[in-house]
């Protein structure tokens, strides 16, 4: 659980970073290319911000499948 909770941290630490260098005049392709992400997560991090402010950019991870796991065996 940790690591998905550091993940997301380091994902809203990103996209604050690249608020902030659009918010002093830098091009989209500067900004993604100083926080290292992908052209595509920047704009979408850009339509977030503007729509949701800060709440917009935290990232939504899916919850997927739950593992399945076999029965537990008794041995006895």
């Amino acid at each position: 659980m940790w690591i998905r909770a550091l993940a997301k941290g380091m994902g809203v630490l990103k996209a604050l970073y690249f608020v902030r260098w659009r918010y002093e005049g830098k091009s989209i392709e500067e900004a993604f290319g100083l926080v290292g992400v992908s052209k595509y997560n920047t704009y979408i991090w850009q339509e977030r911000w503007s729509e949701h402010g800060y709440d917009g950019i935290i990232p939504r991870f899916a919850k997927g499948k739950p593992p399945s796991l076999p029965k537990r065996r008794s041995w006895t």
